[in-house]
């Protein structure tokens, strides 16, 4: 999948790697988004399942906003009702981890 050339950059989207530009983002905000960027943040570091979601997208330009892509998905799932363990969750991250499953 191609990703277009972003327009411009903000603070939000500060950082070269994809873990700096997710806490970039996430910064200390206390909701569901906030938890999750900043556990794919960590999970990214730690070389765990963050990794393989987002292969392929390490190198994406600024602007790609790679952690709102996924996380749209992660939302619909919550909206849709199939993901309930997600609502209210501190610990959103490792609520989610659980879901993937390589390939998917």
């Amino acid at each position: 999948m191609d990703i277009p050339a972003p327009r411009s950059s903000s603070h939000w989207d500060a950082g070269e790697t994809l873990a700096e530009r997710f806490r970039a983002h996430a910064a200390d905000a206390e909701h569901l988004y906030g938890y999750a960027t900043r556990g794919m943040a960590d999970d990214w570091d730690s070389g765990g399942t963050i990794r393989d979601v987002c292969r392929g997208y390490e190198n994406a330009p600024r602007g790609a906003v790679i952690h709102l892509r996924l996380l749209a998905g992660v939302f619909r799932l919550v909206l849709t009702g199939r993901a309930p363990q997600l609502i209210g969750s501190t610990h959103a991250w490792a609520a989610l981890r659980p879901r993937h499953k390589p390939g998917q």
